[in-house]
């Protein structure tokens, strides 16, 4: 079943400074079933225990963390056990956005896959061992910068616990080829997509986002879907936004 999540910046901004547990009881009341969080840098593993324990007294789950690496720096191999550890037995999913510090790879250069393959072949059997699924989260401008890139990724890792996360917004716009080809692959492999509704008028929504639904459902997808900000400045509005944005979402099958 599809869960309907909130990841970082979708939180009430009036709640910026509150604890977690404030933060899980906003969205919660807000109508979400989880949060996503984004760790600032891969050194932060234990920002999470505090999340997971918020969202335990809320009846919640930790949907999504998200986190950048650098694909020529191994500086966070070392850290796979103990974010395994935190996140172990549970459904939550780790989203990696690929970047390079090396000039020589330019975004959608597959000049860094063999690098990438072999670090997260590594870390996979970590992960795996844990339960955690790892997903390529492309992002504009970043070394992993198209869908087709973290597909060629997946692919040529190929492992079970290895799939792809997607930004919607992006995705949708009128310059864009079609979504769907450019997923077809892996349509088995995509667990996660997220929305920043706050770039969408409510008539985007139907001419937009309406149409990559659709695309998704014929393939058959049912992951997770969050939504990411920025939101609007005042609460009553951001709470009467993500409703509105929830509830066309659900009328296309999210939960």
């Amino acid at each position: 079943m599809s869960t309907w999540y909130a990841q970082d910046a979708a939180l009430l901004p009036a709640l910026a400074g509150a604890s977690w547990s404030q933060r899980a009881a906003a969205a919660r009341s807000a109508g979400f079933d989880g949060l996503g969080l984004t760790l600032a840098s891969p050194e932060d593993v234990s920002g999470v225990q505090p999340v997971l324990a918020a969202l335990h007294e809320q009846s919640m789950e930790l949907s999504a963390v998200r986190l950048t690496w650098d694909i020529r720096s191994e500086s966070v191999a070392n850290l796979w056990p103990a974010l395994a550890d935190r996140l172990a037995g549970g459904r939550t999913l780790l989203a990696l956005r690929l970047i390079s510090s090396s000039a020589h790879d330019r975004p959608s250069s597959p000049r860094g896959d063999a690098a990438a393959a072999q670090a997260i072949q590594d870390w996979a059997g970590q992960l795996a061992a844990a339960g955690v699924r790892l997903a390529l989260q492309p992002q504009p401008g970043a070394w992993l910068a198209r869908p087709e890139d973290a597909v060629r990724l997946v692919l040529r890792i190929n492992r079970p616990n290895i799939g792809l996360a997607l930004d919607l917004t992006p995705l949708t716009a009128p310059d864009q080829p079609p979504m769907e080809p450019r997923l077809y692959l892996v349509r088995n492999r995509l667990w996660d997509v997220t929305l920043s509704a706050a770039e969408l008028d409510p008539a985007a929504l139907a001419t937009r986002i309406g149409p990559a639904w659709a695309v998704l459902a014929r393939l058959g997808y049912g992951g997770s879907v969050g939504y990411t900000g920025p939101p609007p400045a005042h609460c009553a509005a951001v709470v009467h936004h993500l409703q509105t944005v929830r509830d066309a979402l659900r009328t296309r099958g999210i939960r």
